[in-house]
Formats: C-alpha cells, structure tokens, sequence
C-alpha cells in the first residue's frame, strides 16, 4: 500500500457506505481506511491504463447509448427509492444504489480526467446536467435525517443497518452483535476474493501519513486565474447536512471556497464564492464546471486543502500552476 489513490474522504459515514463504495469499485482496489471519525476511500494500485482505455471507449463509442440510459435510471430513481423504503425492501433499495454507482462511477476524475479534452464538445456541454441530476439523487440517498437510507432504518426499526456489508444484505443477514458493530467502527475495509475483509490499522500505517497536516497545497487547474482574499472552509457531510442552508448563510460573500468537494446542495455558495478549492476530483467535476461557468479561478483535487486551510486565513490561489499558499 506504499501508493494509492485518494478518492474522497467523509466524516461520520455510515459503515454502510463504506462497503457499498468497497464493493461497487473492486475492480479498482477499492479499500476504505478510518481515522477516528473520518472515512477515506481510496484505491490501492489503481490500474489508470485500464481506466483510461474504458474512459475513451465510453465517451468516443458509446456515449449517446450511456447517457439516455443513465438518464431514463434518474428519472425512475426517486419514485423506486421511496417505494422500497414504504415496503421496507432494504436489499432492492442496495440493488438500486449499486445500479445507480454503476451509471455514475464514469464521471469520477479518474476516468473523465483521461478523456475530458479530447472529447467532442457537445458531450462536454452534455456532462454538467447529467452529473448535476445524479450527485442530487447521491446526496438523497445517503445525506440528512430523511435520506433514503435513514428512511429504511426508521421504517424498519433496525439500526443495525447501517453496520452491514453489502453481502449481509443480499443474504438476509440484518443483524450483528455489538462486538462486530465494534470493530466496523474501527477497523479499514477491503475487498478479497467476493468477501469483504476487515484489516487492523498496524497494516496502514503509510495512509496514516497522509492525514498529518502539512503546509503544502496544490491541486489541479480546472479554471485559470489568480486571486487572493479570505478563505471559508465548508465542511459538508453526513454530520451536518441538514444545516448547510445556515453554513452557507454564514459565509462571506467574496470568500473563496475551501471544501471536499462541490455539489448541486451548496451551488449557492459557489455563487458567493471568488474561487473555489476542493480536496477531490477532476477537471470535469461539479467544483471544475462551476467555476468554469462563473468564471473564477478553480483548484480541485488537492487531497487536504480543508485540513491545513482554516476560515478566515488570507490565500492566494495560482491559476496556472495550481498551488495555494497562506499568508
């Protein structure tokens, strides 16, 4: 594990999200790694080679097919979702979500970043929409108290729910003890040979590394130019989405936009926003499109950017060649 692949990293994740991501992307090595209450998903040795020959073979072949049928899914995605939750069928609603990862994992940076460039541009204009709809049924479906997966552990009164691999579901198994519950809490995920496997943490001390702060950010240049004012650090996730209206209230208009990554949720503080800089994705992701759209300067995929910028810091971002400094 001496070289992987950041992916994302989420504060207070259900461990359910854990395996699904883990299950979903095990042809990429995914593994999930935990450091007291933060969950980052990575891949271990991914084969960029391959990603990049699927990237050009989807976007330059068969992008037309991809799209309707990704967005015919949206469109039925809701309507399902809430269905299995009245009925309580917890392992249609998994099946669902997986089929949803399997549309949407071609929008992740490490397969449009391959192609972005070189492919036509009306599927570049095309992209924007389509991602937009999905990260919103993504952001339903695990965030806030009314998510769908909430829903179904309300409806079904188990909590237990959001402590199973997605094999325990798909077998009926939907319960677990407390000493289990115990060591999903702690332990790092990986999947092996159709199974998922729990690793103690002496086995990663390597990614330990990468969550010490250090004073070096850079990023990659989704759109140029330079810029210097106050930073205002959005951390969104599973702890507090349903208090994003109010974060966003309190941030300056003028400030630059320091987060793990952009969504359709928080699109009105990118409008507040001078700049923007996320810890993840590529040069057609959601933060890269915006800011594009709005243009101001945009650095994306810095790794730790919201662990070393603190709100109210002055930085300067450097649009071209993608490094951040503080004063």
């Amino acid at each position: 594990m001496n070289n992987y692949i950041r992916f994302f990293e989420a504060y207070k994740a259900p461990f359910i999200l854990e395996s699904i991501y883990v299950y979903c992307y095990k042809d990429l090595n995914c593994f999930a790694y935990k450091k007291d209450d933060t969950v980052l998903i990575g891949f271990q040795n991914i084969d960029t080679n391959k990603c990049k020959r699927d990237a050009i073979n989807l976007y330059k072949n068969n992008y037309s097919k991809y799209y309707n049928e990704f967005n015919d899914f949206l469109s039925k995605a809701d309507n399902l979702s809430k269905q299995y939750v009245l009925n309580k069928e917890l392992k249609k609603l998994i099946k669902l979500f997986i089929s949803f990862l399997n549309y949407y994992r071609w929008t992740e940076f490490f397969y449009t970043d391959h192609v972005f460039n070189d492919i036509d541009s009306k599927i570049q204009e095309s992209m924007p929409s389509l991602k937009n709809s999905a990260r919103k049924y993504l952001n339903r479906f695990f965030n806030g108290k009314n998510s769908y997966i909430n829903q179904i552990v309300k409806e079904m009164d188990n909590q237990d729910i959001n402590y199973l691999t997605v094999n325990e579901i798909f077998n009926n198994k939907l319960t677990i003890d407390n000493k289990m519950k115990s060591k999903r809490d702690n332990d790092h995920l990986l999947y092996n040979t159709d199974k998922i496997v729990l690793k103690s943490s002496k086995k990663y001390l390597n990614i330990e590394e990468s969550f010490k702060e250090n004073n070096i950010i850079k990023g990659l240049v989704a759109s140029k130019g330079n810029i210097k004012g106050k930073a205002f650090v959005l951390n969104a996730d599973f702890s507090n989405y349903d208090e994003l209206d109010k974060l966003i209230d309190e941030m300056p208009t003028d400030s630059i936009l320091v987060t793990e990554t952009t969504a359709p949720d928080i699109i009105r503080a990118c409008h507040k926003s001078i700049g923007i800089i996320t810890n993840q994705g590529g040069i057609a992701s959601h933060a890269a499109i915006i800011s594009r759209e709005l243009k101001i300067p945009c650095i994306v995929g810095t790794q730790n950017a919201t662990k070393i910028i603190k709100t109210g810091d002055i930085i300067t971002m450097n649009g071209s060649t993608g490094e951040i400094s503080i004063e």
